[in-house]
């Protein structure tokens, strides 16, 4: 069967089963009551079987009997709004299943009841329902009872939790969860009263999320811990615990802890619901300071070196430091701490909470870095000898070790004084017992003779202010001054360098009836010749006299004299020692004479040879070796020149010199005899004559021949 659009199905509708009723969009399937009796059958016996999408419509009488009418059955589904109308079309308004219509003094209300959809026509005055009240409004996590009053005409009282299936009202409804409760009254005519809906919003059985929480600090630490929860927002009651019992109010500033222990929090919403309760157990307070450090030293017995102070932390000491002065602290290193003089090296440790233990002190005091005093020495004997010395040392207290050296590099132990045999230096030290050495004290021996000692005066004989002869000397100070042998005054004239200027000799170079003073330049080797001592020498005077020339090459000024029988006087010349084939070494003298204008030309006077075999011989240079030679003494020699002069009265000048210093050769030592000789000279100056060698005599120590 088709109904089509603005077609319409109405009155008794039979539908055969299993036909399917079409109506189209704009058809419309009218249940009409206005004939019918409230017990009749129902006006469509099948409403399942339409498809499609039809309107619905009822049509009434204008007064339509008070009473039920089934419009339909096999309605179970059925959810359509229709619209209510009279027989003349005139519409008297629109319901749905579960709802009501009041119009002219009617009620009209559509319900479905056991698969079958009914129409209630009541009389004009409806049922009511007076209030609806609910036992809390309040947030709650309990159930919540919905209270409805009806009016007395109220036969039946109803509810319904989905506003379709209505069971009888009694006491109140009980909402275990939130939801909508709808009431309703129908009287005894089947009135319906309009439904009155609470909705319950209030029950809340969801306990608050549980807090998160968080602490100031989860490293170690020394001080107190801060321990803060964030809470859920339906947390309207915020709490905590330090036990699990007793419950206190949560500030927003957190929980203060002071010691290890566990705090729990929990959150409470409006409803009363408790979350579950969080926990944070407080491990990382420390107030315990570790122990003190234990300290020892690389050695605690006296010693000049470092003393190395090592400590021993504890375990739990994460920092560990050392001080020189107790208050600015450095990191310690395993190696120790390396200290350098005497003092107090102190420890400390801290742990990883910063608690810092007792300090432990260790003083240094076995490091000896002062060396014994200088020992002082002095010897028996400090005049001129010619026999041993004894040099002795005293040491200082601390001394433990005693040592003295002849040469400052290899020592000995001192049991005893020194005993020298011969000039020399001899050195003393001591060491305390930790090994410091004291300073070097230096004694040198200069007063063992055992030939002609060193004059540290140069002098010169002649007449230098008129009258009888006197004395020039040049002192150690460089002073000039002229002695007179008669009274015993010393006059000064000058000062000269000692380093530069020496004293040669001192005659009657110019023939003028004056001395003059021979002098070199001991830098240059220039020769001068210096007139009028007696009325002052200086260092400009004497570079502005007489220059005579040059003694250099090993040369040196020996002596004057007439040497000759001129009238013109020599200077005697020492020659530098030299190799010669078939003798050792050989001492020359040679000659130069001045002329009137004072130059300076050379001559010889021979040699001396000295041989290894003890001979001492001169020798013409016009011979061949040794062909004339004699033999003056057998003995070992080493010659200084005296001086020169006239001693045999033959108006010729004469050499004298000095067996003087000792001598070694071939594993063999001879101490200077002191021997004088006395070489007497002819007016051939081509050499000496062997005949005219004369031995005068001994001048052993301490004597020393100072001219002639």
């Amino acid at each position: 069967m088709t109904i089509s659009s603005g077609g319409m199905a109405t009155g008794q509708m039979s539908f055969e089963s299993g036909a399917t009723i079409s109506a189209y969009t704009g058809s419309i399937i009218d249940f009409d009551i206005s004939g019918v009796a409230t017990g009749d059958d129902a006006l469509a016996n099948n409403l399942s079987l339409v498809q499609g999408t039809p309107d619905f419509t009822i049509t009434v009488s204008a007064n339509q009997a008070v009473g039920k009418y089934i419009l339909a059955d096999g309605a179970a589904s059925f959810n359509k709004t229709v619209t209510v109308r009279l027989a003349d079309s005139t519409e008297l308004g629109t319901i749905y299943v579960g709802g009501q219509l009041a119009a002219d003094e009617r009620t009209y209300a559509l319900a479905k009841q056991d698969n079958r959809l009914f129409l209630t026509v009541g009389g004009g005055t409806l049922p009511e329902v007076l209030s609806v009240t609910p036992n809390t409004t309040a947030p709650t996590n309990q159930n919540v009872t919905v209270t409805a009053t009806f009016s007395a005409d109220s036969a039946q009282k109803q509810y319904s939790l989905n506003n379709s299936t209505w069971n009888t009202y009694t006491t109140g409804v009980v909402m275990a969860d939130n939801g909508t409760v709808y009431f309703r009254g129908i009287d005894a005519a089947g009135n319906i009263s309009e439904v009155v809906s609470y909705a319950v919003t209030n029950i809340d059985k969801v306990a608050p999320n549980k807090p998160t929480v968080s602490a100031s600090t989860t490293a170690p630490t020394n001080g107190n811990v801060t321990v803060t929860a964030t809470f859920s927002e339906d947390s309207v009651v915020r709490e905590y615990s330090l036990d699990g019992e007793t419950w206190q109010d949560y500030d927003e500033g957190g929980v203060i802890i002071i010691i290890n222990g566990t705090v729990g929090f929990r959150g409470i919403d409006a409803a009363g619901n408790i979350s579950e309760v969080t926990e944070y157990t407080v491990t990382n307070i420390d107030k315990v300071a570790p122990n003190k450090p234990t300290v020892s030293a690389s050695t605690t017995a006296p010693t000049n070196g470092n003393v190395t102070v090592t400590a021993t932390f504890s375990e739990d000491s994460v920092v560990r430091e050392y001080s020189l002065d107790g208050e600015t602290w450095q990191d310690y290193d395993e190696g120790g701490v390396i200290t350098i003089i005497n003092g107090t090296v102190y420890f400390r440790g801290i742990d990883a909470a910063g608690n810092i233990s007792d300090v432990t002190e260790y003083a240094v005091t076995n490091i000896d870095r002062t060396p014994p005093a200088q020992p002082t020495a002095n010897a028996d004997i400090t005049a001129p000898t010619n026999g041993n010395v004894t040099v002795s040392a005293i040491f200082s207290g601390d001394s433990a070790q005693k040592q003295y050296s002849l040469d400052g590099a290899n020592w000995s132990f001192y049991t005893q004084p020194v005993v020298m045999a011969d000039n020399g230096t001899v050195y003393f030290r001591g060491i305390d017992s930790v090994g410091n050495v004291s300073g070097v004290t230096a004694y040198a021996v200069t007063n063992i003779y055992h030939g002609m000692p060193e004059c540290p005066i140069d002098i010169a004989v002649g007449g230098f202010s008129g009258g009888l002869p006197q004395v020039l000397k040049h002192g150690p100070d460089g002073t000039l001054a002229i002695f007179n042998t008669q009274t015993g005054a010393s006059t000064p004239v000058g000062n000269l360098d000692r380093a530069k200027w020496a004293i040669k000799g001192a005659g009657d170079y110019s023939h003028t009836g004056t001395t003059e003073v021979l002098m070199q330049n001991l830098q240059t080797g220039d020769v001068r010749l210096v007139a009028n001592a007696a009325a002052g020498v200086t260092e400009e005077s004497v570079e502005q006299s007489l220059r005579l020339g040059i003694v250099s090459g090993g040369y040196e000024l020996g002596g004057v004299g007439n040497f000759n029988g001129s009238t013109h006087p020599g200077v005697l010349l020492t020659a530098p020692e030299q190799v010669s084939p078939g003798y050792s070494k050989v001492t020359g003298l040679a000659c130069w004479t001045l002329d009137n204008a004072f130059n300076m030309s050379p001559g010889w006077l021979g040699a001396m040879v000295t041989t290894w075999d003890g001979g001492i011989f001169t020798m013409d240079p016009a011979d061949a070796a040794g062909a004339d030679d004699a033999t003056i003494n057998a003995k070992y020699y080493s010659f200084e020149l005296i001086g020169v002069g006239d001693f045999n009265g033959d108006g010729v000048d004469d050499v004298m010199i000095r067996n003087n210093m000792p001598k070694t050769a071939e594993g063999r030592t001879v101490t200077g005899s002191g021997d004088v000789f006395v070489f007497l000279t002819g007016s051939d100056i081509s050499g000496f004559q062997e005949v005219n060698v004369a031995y005068t005599g001994c001048a052993a120590d301490p004597w020393r021949l100072a001219g002639v």
